[in-house]
């Protein structure tokens, strides 16, 4: 089900430049998150990462799940031995799907048909 917007949506190379840009985003909050020492042994504190794909899944829908998720796997390639690399990657993907899932109800059962309008 696709919102009507009072702005033009993205299109052709422009949204190619934001998702790339998004996927960026997603690696480079990983790395910070690890490097400010959100991230201890195997416990999560605070996951920006998280607030970030729930934010541009909002904005682009369903098209930024993959973006997650490459992103996601950019820290994965960069950090994980080789012989856990695939092990690294389920989890990946299977978070940006959650938070694909999670916003879809979230709006199916909202009462607005564009609840956090104003975050765009």
């Amino acid at each position: 089900m696709r919102h009507a917007s009072t702005t033009s949506e993205p299109r052709g190379i422009q949204l190619a430049l934001e998702l790339g840009v998004c996927v960026l985003a997603i690696w480079v909050t990983i790395w910070l998150s690890y490097e400010v020492g959100f991230v201890g042994n195997t416990v999560v504190a605070i996951w920006p990462a998280g607030g970030l794909g729930v934010w541009m899944v909002l904005r682009y829908g369903w098209r930024a799940v993959p973006c997650i998720a490459l992103g996601q796997g950019l820290h994965v390639l960069m950090t994980f031995p080789a012989d856990q690399f695939v092990a690294g990657l389920l989890p990946s993907a299977a978070n940006a799907i959650a938070i694909g899932i999670a916003i879809s109800l979230y709006r199916r059962y909202a009462e607005s048909s564009q609840p956090l309008y104003s975050l765009r």
